[in-house]
């Protein structure tokens, strides 16, 4: 039902311009996904966030906080979020986008929020809440850009719960905001971990491998210095029968073993 992605500054470029639907040199309109846009219908789009320029607000909401200065901080992020099929009527398609903005201004503060667009012109209608990752630190106490500290494995969670809970009280009905997939919405996470210790283990094995062919070079290194030995008169260059190795290989090689 609802979706979210973080971005850097690199990708927020063009995803700007897919909310406001701008077009590309050839005409085109700049999607973002594989949906169809119906031009026909592009007309019907609306915000119902405050109009400004996308990218100058992030600009300056980023220097009145604390962000990092790097490539990989995420300074922006994206709720999609769907209509449930069960908002058949264009006024509560509009109410019920309307106080998902609502409900979303609150959570993440409208001095966050970036443009929250309304899409229509596509297969299924939805709404982009684009805003940015602001938190306050429990150390210094002060505000800084952290998509990390603010959208954690509870708060991804409770979201779905929380939003059915707001469209009860507005619509007096279930209207399907919980459903086989919103239920189990820590399912995708859980996976999602379990993709970051494979690819971790991955590493480890690689590096595991890298170790052993050093190995066998070091055999192959000893069995040529001692056959040099034995012609320089025999002499014993290796003084150990065993290979010292760096502490956070050791500690990676215990972890894999656990």
């Amino acid at each position: 039902m609802a979706h979210l992605d973080k971005f850097t500054k690199g990708q927020i470029g063009g995803l700007t311009r897919h909310f406001e639907r701008h077009k590309k040199e050839n005409g085109e309109y700049i999607k973002f996904g594989n949906q169809e846009i119906d031009t026909e219908k592009t007309h019907l789009n609306y915000n119902l966030a405050d109009e400004q320029n996308q990218l100058e607000f992030i600009k300056n909401r980023t220097s009145e906080v604390r962000c990092l200065n790097r490539k990989d901080v995420n300074v922006m992020a994206s709720w999609v979020v769907t209509l449930p099929e069960k908002i058949e009527t264009q006024e509560d398609q509009r109410l019920f986008f309307q106080e998902s903005y609502n409900f979303l201004e609150k959570k993440y503060g409208k001095e966050n929020v970036i443009s929250s667009y309304v899409h229509l012109d596509e297969t299924t209608p939805h709404m982009h809440f684009a805003f940015v990752p602001v938190v306050r630190d429990k150390k210094r106490g002060d505000l800084k850009v952290s998509a990390n500290d603010l959208i954690t494995r509870n708060h991804l969670r409770s979201f779905h719960p929380e939003l059915e809970k707001h469209m009860k009280e507005v619509f007096g009905r279930d209207i399907g905001i919980l459903n086989e997939k919103t239920k189990e919405g820590n399912k995708a996470i859980d996976e999602l971990k379990r993709g970051t210790a494979q690819k971790e283990l991955d590493s480890l094995k690689i590096d595991l491998q890298a170790f052993k062919d050093e190995l066998a070079m070091l055999d192959i290194a000893e069995a040529e210095i001692r056959e040099l030995g034995q012609i320089q008169g025999k002499e014993k260059l290796f003084k150990k029968d065993y290979v010292e190795i760096k502490k956070d290989i050791f500690e990676q090689f215990k972890n894999m073993a656990k």
